[in-house]
């Protein structure tokens, strides 16, 4: 790495970090409102200490190559550290940044309802109360495929669709042709299945179309999985996931995690490893719908974190399973530092019932935040995602750069973005206040810069988070 003589000249101060931590002889260093955070050695901040705006920065570096080879990496990170501002030249004057300028707001994720019916009834469910065994106002594949249509202009370049109940299942046809649809768009499609509706004919058309399918399981065994999801689940699910991996699927193992299953993570991965599936999740239980009300208790975070990276450095084998897990997309926030304004509820993502009622996401489905039916006369859903009255006002509250947001001036919120707000509503009653696990949050993500600080060479990198 060289250093124009410009910038060796030049007397650099270093912005004050907004929080420091020690870890036998390394440093935690965070600047909130950048975002960035770094861990680094004595070495490295006796360095940083240095740039006070007194020295020019060749001086610095000089009395410190006796102590230290000064590698590629260093400099390199010197380099980052300029161009994000915090080295900066104490002689020159600071320029005022316009903060106001709008961007397009770009959907990213839609999920849909393709039905309210389902064959279970998990209490965790965050539709459970209105699942029905028959209902006659599910939208057909047609005007699903119309609205998908009508997204088109405010569509991210990775959307990703997202197809789920209801157990969609109970309607393949309809799967498959909205799938199909989805996929010659553009759109990354998954189906999110209980797993007990797998057939060879939809294995066969999902492989065809190269649909991803996301099977539910919530543990390793029927004694775990069963008292939830019902007397025999275990083993239709099992068998369906074995039909998808047969026929060459791409095939997704979730376990919504609680205290009830938590202690049996590793054993989830390796049963999902001696399936053959492509990947495995674990994701936190929501107290959204059922998970608001039954008895099941969340698993903190920073347990979570912990835990996964254990099983991750004992079992490396089990390494290629991870991908979409609630452990890789925090590692990948924490990595990325984006400046982010929120959690993406009505800003990245959509809900789309099964009656064509839309909604901000999955865990805003209440009548507050009905935003409109894709049957009423007239609908433009442009239009729609542009001007809402009701979007408008959620990306408002949910904004953690609101200054009426309870989180607008924590220091990890572009890494944490304030939970999940509609589990924050369901729990609080407002957008805006802070989420319930707040300090747990908090705790994950400075555990996970630790995390990432010591294994960052085997977590996979997501370049995009939506």
């Amino acid at each position: 790495m060289f250093f124009s003589k410009r910038i060796s000249r030049k007397r650099l101060n270093l912005a004050k970090p907004d929080y420091i931590e020690r870890k036998n002889g390394r440093h935690l260093l965070i600047w909130k409102d950048v975002p960035h955070w770094m861990i680094i050695d004595d070495e490295f901040s006796k360095l940083l200490t240095q740039c006070d705006g007194q020295k020019p920065l060749e001086t610095v570096l000089a009395s410190v190559s006796g102590e230290r080879t000064l590698d590629k990496l260093l400099l390199s990170e010197i380099c980052n550290l300029i161009s994000l501002g915090i080295l900066k030249n104490a002689q020159a004057r600071t320029k005022t940044k316009n903060i106001d300028q709008q961007l397009p707001v770009l959907l990213e994720n839609i999920a849909i309802n393709i039905t309210r019916q389902c064959n279970l009834r998990c209490p965790f469910c965050y539709n459970l109360d209105v699942l029905t065994k028959k209902d006659n106002k599910d939208l057909t594949s047609e005007e699903i495929i119309s609205f998908l249509r009508g997204t088109k202009t405010v569509l991210s370049k990775k959307a990703s669709l997202a197809l789920v109940g209801g157990e969609p299942l109970e309607f393949p046809e309809k799967v498959i042709a909205v799938s199909n649809y989805a996929i010659k768009h553009r759109f990354n499609t998954l189906v999110s299945t209980n797993g007990t509706k797998i057939t060879d004919q939809f294995a066969q058309q999902a492989r065809e179309i190269g649909l991803e399918v996301q099977v539910s399981i919530d543990g390793h065994n029927a004694e775990t999985n069963d008292p939830l999801r019902g007397k025999g689940t275990f083993e239709k699910a099992s068998r369906g996931i074995q039909i998808l991996v047969r026929h060459g699927v791409y095939t997704i193992m979730c376990m919504t995690c609680h205290s009830g299953n938590f202690e049996y993570l590793q054993d989830f991965y390796e049963l999902a490893d001696s399936l053959g599936v492509n990947e495995a999740r674990f994701i936190p239980l929501k107290r959204v719908g059922g998970g608001a009300k039954c008895d099941l208790k969340p698993v903190n975070m920073e347990e979570m974190m912990k835990k996964a990276v254990r099983i991750f450095n004992n079992r490396k084998d089990l390494r290629r399973l991870i991908g979409r897990d609630c452990f890789t997309i925090t590692a990948n926030t924490c990595r990325l530092s984006n400046k982010r304004p929120s959690c993406g509820t009505g800003l990245q993502t959509l809900l789309l019932d099964s009656d064509g009622t839309l909604y901000p996401c999955l865990n805003t489905n209440v009548n507050a935040f009905r935003i409109a039916n894709i049957r009423d006369e007239g609908f433009n859903f442009v239009q729609t995602w542009n001007n809402s009255r009701v979007l408008n006002n959620v990306r408002k509250l949910t904004s953690i750069e609101n200054t009426n947001n309870a989180c607008s001036k924590c220091l990890v919120r572009y890494w944490c973005l304030g939970g999940c707000r509609g589990e924050t509503y369901a729990t609080r009653g407002t957008l805006n206040t802070k989420a319930g696990n707040c300090k747990d949050l908090h705790k994950s993500i400075i555990e996970m810069f630790w995390i990432l600080a010591d294994n960052s060479g085997w977590i996979k990198t997501m370049t995009h988070i939506g």
